[in-house]
Parts: C-alpha cells; structure tokens; sequence
C-alpha cells in the first residue's frame, strides 16, 4: 500500500472526529487551527489515515507589530487501525516541517518555530524530536496544590472586587484582551484559542475588577474527575504587588475544593522569576517539567 500527504478539505473533518476528536472540535471552533495548516496522510484509496496540523499560537499574532519568536504549535493523530503508525507521523512531520519553512519564505525576516511539549520522562517523543531537528528550548515547570489542605485568603485593595466574569459578548472579551495584553507585554492570549477554551468543561474565570477595568484574571477548567487546572494568572502592571494575583488564586481553589477537587495545577515559564518565587510562596509544589523542544528558521 502506497501513503501519501495532501491539502486538508472541509468534508474532510467527520473522518478526522474518527480518528481525534479533540482535534475535529480544535479545527471546527477554535481559529488558531487554519486549513492551509492542515495536511491528511491518505492511502490508494483515499481513505485518510492520519492528520497533521499547525496552530497559530499567541506570538503569531503580533508577527507584523513585536520582533520576538513566533511559534506555531502542532499535533498529529494517527488512526488506531494501520499497521505502520511510525512512517505516517514521519511523513505528516515532514509535511508540517516544509510548511514551517514555506511562511519562512514569507517572513524572511522573522524568527519562526515548530514549538512541542514534552513532559520530562517522555524520552521517546523528545528522541524522535531531536532526530528531526528540534533542539531543547525552554523547561516549564508544571506545579501542583493540594486541595486536601486549607486554602490561605489575602487582603487586597477596598475599591477591588472579585467575581466570576463571564465572555458573555465582544465587549467583554475586549475588557479582558486588554488587560492581558497589559499584563503580557503585548502578546496576550488569542481571542480565537479563549472562545474556543470557554466550552471547556467546568470552564470559568474569575477576575479582578475596579468598578468595570479588569485588572486581573484566573481561569479554570477540568482536567480529570478530581483534578482542575488553575492558568492563565495575570494582573496588570500598576496594581501588582497588592495581593490580587493571590487572592484570585484563593478564589479559584476553593470553587474547586468545594467542587470535590483535590489537585489543581498551573505552568509558568521557568525563567518567570516572580511567578515561580509567587506560586512556591503560596503552597504550589512542583509536580514534573515540560520540556520546550523548537524546530526554528
């Protein structure tokens, strides 16, 4: 039987929700994943065996505006049924690794990169990576609380409040892409990867807010049965250091421990001194690393 790689097309997606249903949901609803940065591995037959696919990531936003690297995310899925698994992933690799390069033609001034995660002791995937050229990047440590213990609560500013917010229209979410944008020197969150998060199950943010500023934010969604994450923590430059990054996380985590959680989880860069030294203080412990792999142009 002979493979070969081509174009994603929309009758294309029912077969893909066979194979990956997250990732049928990911290219139907979230708009990071476009269909020229899709590609399907088919046999003879046309019958489609697995999907590669790019997804924007934040910093490709601000390619035009912020010299920084723009990274482009990837997944690929292969169908359980075929027998040769390891050649299809190759191939649907190479096919994402010749895009990479093709919006390097049209960036050639840019820093572009496949980004990956690894977690620490999945040495298979990060050989397999290097092999094809990706280099160790960045470590992200992955932290963990115990919601079995009690959970602190902090003073913050009177003129403050926390509440849940809701993405009920366009005019929220512009209050909440502003204050990210404020709190990320300019790369927030993408608008398209947050309406796709908020159909996540058990999905809610809290956020902070003076009289209708948002002026810091946390959001939470399921991870399993008694686990929830806890991501997405900012809060805008002038009312740092008045314990709302704390107090949101506060919050969070009793909704979650009066929910029957008993774990929640975060990542932060680990060059992010202050988030690092913020979540240690708190009662965050470490649980393992990512490892950041790049395949860079």
């Amino acid at each position: 039987m002979n493979y070969h790689v081509r174009n994603y097309i929309q009758s294309d997606i029912e077969v893909i929700g066979i194979i990956d249903s997250f990732l049928e949901l990911s290219i139907r609803y979230n708009g990071d994943y476009k269909g020229e940065n899709i590609f399907c591995v088919v046999d003879d037959n046309e019958t489609i065996l697995g999907v590669g696919c790019l997804n924007l990531d934040s910093t490709w936003y601000v390619i035009d505006e912020i010299d920084t690297l723009h990274k482009m995310n990837y997944a690929i899925s292969i169908s359980e049924d075929v027998d040769t698994p390891v050649v299809l992933k190759d191939m649907l690799m190479n096919r994402l690794i010749d895009r990479i390069k093709e919006l390097k033609v049209k960036y050639p001034s840019k820093s572009i990169c496949i980004c990956a995660y690894c977690e620490d002791k999945d040495f298979t995937d990060m050989e397999y990576l290097l092999h094809k050229g990706f280099l160790m990047n960045a470590v992200t440590p992955v932290m963990k609380y115990d919601l079995t213990k009690d959970i602190p609560h902090f003073e913050i500013p009177s003129d403050v409040i926390i509440e849940e917010y809701h993405f009920a229209d366009k005019a929220a979410m512009d209050n909440y892409h502003r204050a990210d944008k404020e709190a990320s020197a300019g790369i927030p969150d993408s608008e398209a990867q947050l309406w796709f998060r908020t159909g996540a199950p058990e999905f809610k943010n809290y956020s902070a807010l003076y009289g209708d500023e948002l002026v810091g934010s946390i959001t939470t969604w399921l991870i399993k049965d008694n686990h929830s994450s806890t991501e997405n923590i900012f809060v805008v430059p002038d009312w740092r250091r008045k314990n709302i990054a704390k107090e949101l996380i506060s919050t969070t985590l009793c909704d979650l421990k009066q929910n029957g959680k008993t774990i929640a989880t975060l990542c932060t860069k680990g060059t992010n001194k202050d988030a690092i030294k913020l979540y240690l203080s708190y009662g965050y412990t470490l649980y393992y690393n990512l490892i950041e792999l790049h395949y860079s142009l």
